[in-house]
């Protein structure tokens, strides 16, 4: 419950206006949340787009968002091979409500926090939907480099959700699903066959999740030369 308070769902903006989809993403700091760069590739997007918490069906029913306008001026950091993007949000709502009061997940730079053969449990908003927790029926199979790949039941829309371990630590940023593949590298449906870019993607086999390492995301940010200002936001994050 604690943690789930730090999860939003990520409503895309277009450029011309309105919603173009939707993706999840958590705090990582009084001011700093992290999504996936599929999700929020650039500046632009960032400005157009909002985040809400406590989208959500409770035990009274379903409760009223609470918005907040993104803001990349104040820190904006991208990554398409790692797929995130971390960007500053505004510290108070137009509705008064402070951000830092909603908690956030702090990020822990050492690796090992996941291990094949241990549980994970996902808070995401998948299709869009309000907040559904996956829960200790998760596996992670395999350690792949920069990359954790579980088995967990995920839907577009889950993009961006944080993986915890079992102990709730931080283990990974969700980002993609992996699909079955023959010998050639072509992607599998679930009846074997070929699939194709046109076909339904409900139609392919996929055996597993995938999300990035949280150890990597740090590494990469230390690499970036950023402002005195940015490198304290980002610091809060430990």
């Amino acid at each position: 419950i604690i943690a789930a308070r730090s999860v939003a769902r990520v409503s895309i903006g277009h450029p011309s206006g309105g919603v173009r989809g939707h993706g999840t993403g958590f705090l990582i700091s009084p001011r700093l949340f992290i999504t996936n760069n599929h999700v929020i590739p650039d500046v632009t997007t960032a400005r157009t787009s909002f985040i809400e918490f406590e989208y959500l069906t409770s035990m009274n029913g379903p409760r009223d968002s609470i918005v907040y306008k993104l803001e990349p001026g104040t820190f904006f950091l991208t990554d398409e091979s790692l797929d995130f993007t971390v960007v500053a949000v505004e510290a108070v709502n137009s509705s008064g409500y402070s951000l830092k009061d909603r908690g956030w997940c702090p990020l822990i730079e050492r690796s090992g926090k996941a291990v094949k053969g241990e549980r994970v449990n996902i808070i995401h908003h998948p299709r869009g939907e309000r907040m559904q927790l996956t829960i200790r029926d998760n596996t992670i199979l395999n350690v792949v480099d920069d990359f954790l790949h579980y088995k967990a039941d995920t839907l577009p829309g889950s993009s961006g959700s944080p993986i915890f371990n079992e102990q709730f630590e931080l283990a990974a940023l969700h980002h993609a699903g992996v699909p079955e593949r023959d010998s050639s590298r072509r992607i599998l449906t679930i009846n074997g066959q070929l699939w194709q870019r046109n076909d339904d993607p409900d139609q392919i086999s996929w055996i597993a999740n995938e999300g990035t390492r949280i150890s990597r995301i740090v590494a990469h940010v230390k690499r970036q030369n950023i402002s005195h200002q940015q490198q304290q936001l980002w610091n809060d994050a430990f």
